[in-house]
């Protein structure tokens, strides 16, 4: 068993990448071990006593021999200074889709971030990712995949350059929401469900199962007065 507990394991696609070296050269910040041909980078966190640090330095040298890389090409932060600016890189991502959508916004009023939250089993990670690319690479839209890949949970942010990409972000949502069903995923891993994302949720338990909830929900709430809107409400029967 490795002695290595992660608190967290992110993944930053190759458009994050493009971001962060941008990010960091016009605010004057080397960001240590990122080279020309970086592709992706992965983040995790794990804290450690004193005489744990050898074993895990140990271990770690290991899994990153194991996957093709080294602790060369990579870059460790082990006091508060050090952390504080890896935080900051990982953050200059969302800075920059925020930045670009307010951008756009003042031009194109319906613009907004489409952000997506599916998760998938272990095994359909890699051809999931491989069809969010397909997608969108064949659409020409602008895109950002970073996240918590630890647990499949990878973010796709949809940055929209007009009112028409919004609508296509909004179908490709849907798209993705069915594949990752397919796959035995989940179409909200973290977010929930609330008032955007109803149509979603029938995509993954279908007429049947979004009427057993509302069976509950008659059963729990029958003035349907708890957040509202959320579910649709049974039509009322007349005798």
């Amino acid at each position: 068993e490795s002695p290595i507990k992660m608190d967290f394991l992110e993944y930053f696609g190759p458009n994050a990448i493009k971001m962060i070296k941008e990010k960091a050269s016009s605010a004057g910040i080397t960001v240590p071990a990122m080279k020309a041909d970086t592709k992706s980078i992965v983040f995790f966190e794990f804290s450690y006593t004193e005489d744990q640090m050898e074993p895990i330095i140990m271990a770690l040298e290991e899994l990153l021999n194991k996957n093709n890389t080294s602790s060369e090409s990579s870059w460790a932060g082990l006091d508060r200074t050090e952390l504080e600016k890896m935080k900051m890189v990982r953050h200059f991502v969302p800075e920059t889709v925020n930045g670009l959508i307010a951008q756009r916004k003042a031009e194109y009023h319906e613009v907004h971030k489409i952000g997506t939250d599916m998760a998938v089993p272990d095994d359909a990670l890699r051809d999931y990712l491989k069809f969010y690319r397909s997608v969108l690479e064949e659409q020409g839209m602008e895109y950002v995949i970073f996240g918590h890949i630890g647990n499949n949970h990878l973010h796709v942010n949809m940055i929209p350059r007009n009112n028409e990409e919004v609508k296509q972000g909004m179908d490709n949502y849907m798209l993705f929401a069915k594949r990752a069903v397919e796959l035995g995923g989940t179409v909200a891993a973290e977010h929930g469900i609330g008032k955007l994302k109803r149509a979603f949720l029938e995509v993954m338990y279908g007429e049947i199962g979004i009427s057993e909830m509302q069976a509950v929900k008659m059963a729990l709430d029958p003035k349907w007065i708890i957040n509202r809107e959320n579910m649709i409400p049974v039509p009322a029967t007349v005798n």
